[in-house]
């Protein structure tokens, strides 16, 4: 009881009764060190002055309620919990890395509702977006749009604005997987705009390589060699291995379907060498896919076989199921 009285005090202090009540009391005084010399009559009535101050005053804390101390306990439990979820961020950015789409798929999930519980908005916007690239990668294009919307809001919410940028990149591919290409170009022109502000190589990079793929996808054949080239540059400039290796693959896929058979193969050649270099098991399988279907172009069947077979063991530890099934459909 008596360690809440300075805090009742400091309470009462602020409130409106609490401040008239000491503004009485003050009054009081001054008038006492006035006429300290006066009759009693007057002084009696400065007494009552001060003494209806003090009341008003004892008045305004009894309706202060004392706030609890948070208790030591509660403190490291949510210190705890804050610090599992940003675990679990972590290792579904590991696993999403490794190709484990399934599991990050899971952790993913397991982090955003620990950030949501925490009331940690970034955290959970973070871990939406990273559940919305597997659902993308899963092909549950329903569930990918929802946690990007989501994570959206949440990012333009705490005023992120690279954040917000990303989840257009994964708009953009998203749309561009459902042959949504209006809606693509429109979420790949936004995202870039934002990145140039906030001067992001590696996001721009990321959106140069979306932009690639549509026009690829589009027959825009220079076009998407052109922005395929930029993306590079960008890449090799922030030393990004991953995305360098994601422009290779796509420079391969438009170079087979142009017929130019040596340049796809040099392109698929580098693109693999660097995906085996960072154990990102999908990306090394869609370039064995590709060497594949371009063998298969050839005429080299029992080499197309052989690609696709190596392929098909690293889709499946990928946890990439239609990648599986393409290849197990190749191989006949």
């Amino acid at each position: 009881m008596w360690k809440h009285i300075p805090q009742v005090i400091a309470e009462a202090a602020k409130s409106h009764l609490g401040i008239w009540a000491l503004i009485i009391f003050a009054l009081g005084l001054i008038g006492f060190s006035f006429f300290g010399e006066a009759p009693l009559p007057l002084k009696s009535g400065i007494y009552i002055f001060m003494f209806i101050g003090f009341g008003l005053f004892g008045l305004a804390a009894s309706r202060v309620k004392p706030i609890p101390p948070i208790s030591p306990t509660a403190v490291q439990s949510n210190s705890r919990a804050s610090a599992e979820a940003r675990l679990l961020l972590t290792r579904a950015t590991e696993h999403q890395l490794s190709g484990r789409n399934d599991q990050a798929r899971a952790t993913y999930t397991e982090a955003r509702t620990l950030h949501k519980q925490g009331k940690n908005r970034l955290d959970e916007a973070n871990a939406l977006l990273g559940l919305g690239h597997m659902e993308r990668l899963l092909s549950r294009n329903d569930q990918a749009r929802e946690a990007f919307t989501e994570a959206r809001t949440l990012y333009k919410a705490v005023e992120d604005r690279l954040g917000e940028a990303n989840v257009l990149v994964g708009l953009g591919r998203l749309e561009t997987a459902l042959s949504r290409n209006d809606q693509a170009r429109a979420a790949y022109t936004e995202a870039r705009t934002l990145f140039k502000v906030i001067e992001n190589r590696l996001g721009e990079a990321n959106v140069l390589f979306g932009v690639g793929d549509l026009e690829r996808l589009l027959g825009c054949n220079d076009q998407a060699r052109a922005a395929y080239a930029e993306a590079r540059t960008l890449y090799k400039a922030v030393e990004e291995r991953r995305g360098e290796a994601q422009v290779l693959f796509g420079l391969g896929e438009l170079e087979s379907k142009l017929g130019r058979y040596d340049q796809a193969r040099a392109a698929y050649t580098e693109a693999r060498t660097l995906y085996k270099a960072l154990e990102d098991r999908r990306g090394e399988a869609d370039v064995l896919r590709g060497l594949g279907h371009l063998e298969s172009k050839l005429g080299r069947n029992d080499q197309a076989r052989a690609a696709y077979t190596e392929a098909h063991p690293l889709y499946k530890a990928a946890e990439d199921r239609r990648g599986e099934a393409n290849v197990l459909y190749s191989i006949g």
